[in-house]
């Protein structure tokens, strides 16, 4: 399979030669997000079983309102945060306030579904180094999963979350 990225072929062939982790890293806005998504076509186009998760922006007038969230194995989409308290959003990080039955829903069905080649993590960050969010998938996966994880960090926060989840010989770092 031809790959028309240089770091996607990187990717394909080092991790069978013992890297588990793939990190994404960037700015904020910087394409994690895009790049996570042409990863994720090419590992499918590979006949890969992907779980996990993307984030998407919600914007009004090119405004960031809030986040949903959507599985990649079922293509359902949750409200993940919003830019106002309301109903279940109570968790402020920043200016957003997030839904914490999304990330229980979503953590319960990564812990519990560790059938796939690859899980993805879309994004990790302040909530995480406050073990919240996805902090509880994300540290039974780097325990138990014996497959692949791809994890998209800000770059702002990378040193603190290689820290936090301990993870440092068996990565790859992607900068967008």
């Amino acid at each position: 399979m031809v790959f028309p990225n240089r770091d996607e072929r990187i990717l394909l062939e080092s991790w069978p030669n013992g890297k588990r982790i793939l990190i994404i890293t960037g700015k904020v806005n910087s394409g994690k997000s895009s790049k996570l998504e042409k990863i994720i076509r090419q590992l499918n186009s590979a006949g890969k079983n992907i779980k996990g998760f993307i984030t998407k922006g919600i914007f009004t007038d090119s405004c960031k309102i809030g986040y949903n969230l959507i599985d990649i194995s079922t293509g359902a989409e949750y409200r993940l945060a919003s830019i106002s308290p309301k109903d279940n959003f109570n968790l402020k990080q920043g200016r957003f306030y997030f839904n914490e039955a999304v990330f229980e829903k979503i953590n319960e069905k990564i812990i519990q579904n560790f059938n796939g080649d690859v899980i993805v993590f879309d994004e990790i960050g302040h909530l995480e180094m406050k073990k919240k969010g996805f902090y509880r998938s994300l540290r039974v996966c780097l325990k138990d999963f014996k497959g692949k994880l791809i994890i998209v960090v800000r770059s702002s926060l990378l040193e603190n979350i290689l820290s936090e989840i301990q993870i440092y010989d068996d990565n790859i770092i992607l900068t967008v």
